[in-house]
């Protein structure tokens, strides 16, 4: 046995005296470090000299047969274009970050929202938005490359989000295996197989999906199930070849035993010629020798089990119930596999998404404040979604004013205590009937539809109120462009204030009405249509909803496109009343026509300039109350016309005009209410479609299906 070595048995004691443990036959001490002290933190072993290669991708499947399997094995293609549609179908918005968008309506948004949504709309200032998604969302399942350049304005300001091909985007890396930080290059763009450009991550948003420690690049949706598409291609190219170029015919006909290779021949193509290409030759009967037999061959099978294995592990990978491609599934797998696909594939697509639009909007678009959100839906089917309501209702979850909250409609009117009721009766138990002779009348068609008499004292709604502040404002506006333009006549006339302006002047007034500048109106187009398209959608729910009380078991599934039509009536009919410049429509006119009668009658009357002017100072047409009374009419009209749309959507086929109890019924509105029940598609006597027929108008209307 060798003897130790004077190191060894100081280095065993030192081990010894700190440990109180030989180490005898254990692991020993591990090798000192060889590399620089840099290489610290080195994130995995990294190809060498990897970023002086003029190609993208070295590991894996490289970009190109990705693409190449994406376009030609279609069972992908299918799924890939599967699920673009599902995400560019979804609704989106831009809102502030802790606010609650998990109601149905849309969360209010500030200028800055509507600035941001304005832009995304079309983030590369040329496709819309579901196209350019569609762009982002090819490179993330085919090449798990998405990206994205980012094109600025002289001044450095965003100006567009533009889709690359990351099939020619190289990345580079540091000595770590981490993305260099701007100013040093982070990625290559290949063209032509040179190196074209270089990108920091300031110039380019390279946005892979499921990235890995150990690889450059990430690992896309084709890559991951790349074996089956190699085999579901070459199962395709067999079952292709069998039809282009088999050689298995449909069947073998024998010969008679005593004919030889040439009779057996002539035989052949005489029976050739008479058949190939003639389909009525081929329906008649042919005479063959006595012992010649038939013999068919059998179809193979070009589709079997494993073909729907196949499709099951693609669908798999992309999260989409294979229902459409196998034979046979139960209604009730078929609704558990398309419920783990929205809850699976699809919400990690949309979290993605939305990570993607939230880093944009806190990093180029300087908004970290405000997120990008899909909004949530229990469900998109109306009728589902009433059921649903209903049986949180019934449950005690939700109470009934919080579903028409989710729905945008006002709470229900407090119901008043009987005075008559017994005190002491006690209210029946959850599920125990109720006495009928105890229970109220139901209300009828027609009493749910007019359950607010004595309009006339209505106080101003929410969205009257904002209407009527608008008018305010823009009166006041035209009020003050009238007065200037009155002492410009009193100048032109020859007046001086203090005595009747000169006969000639009274051309002047009365050409006044014709010549005044109404763009002062204008300031109160935006809040004005803003209403009119918010409560014409509102006044079809509030109808839907006065039937839906009346008639429980109404069908509700078809109301798609109601908040659609009346958002249209609304547009259209805000341009028929005023154009966004002031000086156009109905409102516009009628303020022209009160003035030309308020100076016709100035001038009958021999007022002096300083009285005209005066006058014009207060008239009607420029005042608060006609400002509220625009506010009044607009809205209830586009409630209205809103409400009309909902009845019609619902299935009803009548209409009835209901009169408001106040006093002073106009003979129009009379003449409507005595028509009783018409078809919902007609008009009324007056020719109205739908309340109201005039200003201070508190008609109603009712509505039935037969």
């Amino acid at each position: 046995m060798p003897l130790e070595g004077m190191v060894q048995r100081v280095k065993r004691g030192i081990l010894y005296a700190f440990t109180g443990k030989d180490d005898w036959f254990g692991p020993g001490q591990p090798v000192a470090p060889g590399a620089p002290v840099e290489v610290e933190g080195r994130q995995f072993q990294m190809p060498i000299s990897t970023n002086t290669l003029i190609q993208t991708k070295t590991e894996g499947i490289r970009f190109s047969q990705l693409r190449m399997m994406a376009d030609t094995t279609d069972i992908i293609r299918l799924l890939i274009e599967e699920r673009k549609d599902q995400l560019c179908a979804l609704d989106w918005t831009i809102h502030k970050k802790g606010d609650d968008i998990r109601g149905r309506g849309k969360p209010v948004q500030d200028t800055k929202s509507h600035a941001i949504e304005a832009f995304l709309c079309s983030p590369d200032q040329t496709q819309p938005w579901h196209s350019w998604l569609r762009m982002l969302l090819e490179d993330m399942y085919v090449l798990d490359a998405a990206s994205l350049y980012v094109q600025r304005t002289k001044g450095g300001k965003l100006y567009a989000l533009r889709p690359i091909d990351g099939a020619t985007i190289k990345r580079i890396i540091d000595g770590h295996g981490w993305t260099p930080a701007p100013p040093l290059p982070a990625y290559q763009q290949i063209l032509n197989g040179i190196a074209a450009s270089d990108y920091t991550t300031d110039d380019l948003l390279y946005l892979p999906r499921n990235v890995r420690a150990n690889r450059i690049y990430g690992l896309s949706h084709v890559e991951q199930i790349i074996v089956m598409a190699k085999t579901w291609l070459a199962r395709q190219a067999s079952n292709l070849e069998y039809y282009d170029k088999g050689s298995v015919p449909d069947g073998f006909l024998s010969a008679s035993k005593d004919w030889g290779a040439q009779e057996i021949k002539k035989f052949q193509d005489l029976f050739d010629e008479q058949l190939s290409g003639q389909l009525g030759e081929r329906r008649k009967i042919k005479v063959t020798p006595s012992d010649s037999k038939f013999t068919a061959t059998k179809e193979p099978a070009l589709k079997s089990d494993y073909d729907e294995w196949l499709v099951r592990i693609a669908c798999f990978c992309f999260s989409v119930p294979p229902i459409p491609f196998i034979k046979e599934m139960t209604r009730a797998t078929a609704d558990q596999s398309a419920s783990q696909s929205q809850s699976g594939g699809l919400e990690f697509d949309r979290r993605w998404v939305e990570r993607v639009m939230n880093g944009i909007i806190a990093t180029q678009l300087e908004s970290p404040d405000y997120e990008f959100s899909f909004q949530d839906r229990e469900s998109s089917d109306p009728l589902e979604r009433a059921q649903i309501d209903q049986i949180y209702v019934t449950a005690g979850v939700l109470l009934p004013d919080e579903v028409r909250g989710d729905l945008g409609l006002a709470p229900l009117p407090k119901v008043e205590a009987d005075p008559n009721a017994d005190p002491n009766a006690q209210p029946p138990k959850p599920g125990q009937q109720q006495d009928d002779a105890a229970k109220p009348p139901k209300p009828g068609v027609e009493a749910m539809a007019h359950d607010h008499l004595n309009k006339a004292a209505e106080p101003l709604t929410a969205p009257m109120q904002k209407v009527k502040d608008a008018f305010v404002v823009a009166l006041g506006e035209v009020r003050d462009a009238v007065v200037n333009a009155a002492n410009g006549v009193t100048k032109a006339a020859g007046g001086d204030g203090g005595k009747d302006v000169p006969k000639k002047g009274d051309e002047w007034w009365l050409m006044l009405a014709d010549r005044v500048d109404l763009s002062g109106l204008s300031l109160a187009w935006d809040d004005y249509s803003d209403t009119l398209v918010a409560e014409a959608p509102n006044g079809a729910k509030e109808t839907i909803a006065r039937l839906v009380r009346t008639d429980p078991k109404l069908d509700l599934s078809s109301l798609f496109g109601v908040d659609q039509q009346a958002v249209a009536w609304a547009n259209q009919h805000a341009v028929e009343m005023l154009t966004r410049d002031g000086n156009g429509g109905k409102i516009a006119q009628a303020t022209r026509d009160m003035l030309r009668q308020a100076l016709a009658t100035a001038v009958e009357h021999g007022d002096t300039d300083k009285q005209i002017t005066k006058m014009l100072q207060t008239a009607y047409a420029f005042s608060d109350d006609r400002a509220e009374l625009i506010a009044r009419t607009e809205v209830r009209d586009a409630q209205g016309a809103g409400g009309l749309i909902g009845a019609k959507a619902v299935g009803m086929t009548e209409k009835r005009w209901l009169l408001s109890n106040d006093e002073g019924i106009c003979p129009l509105c009379e003449a409507n209410a005595a028509q009783g029940w018409v078809a919902i598609g007609s008009a009324f006597a007056s020719g109205a479609e739908h309340p109201l027929q005039h200003p201070r108008c508190r008609c109603d209307a009712a509505y039935r299906s037969e």
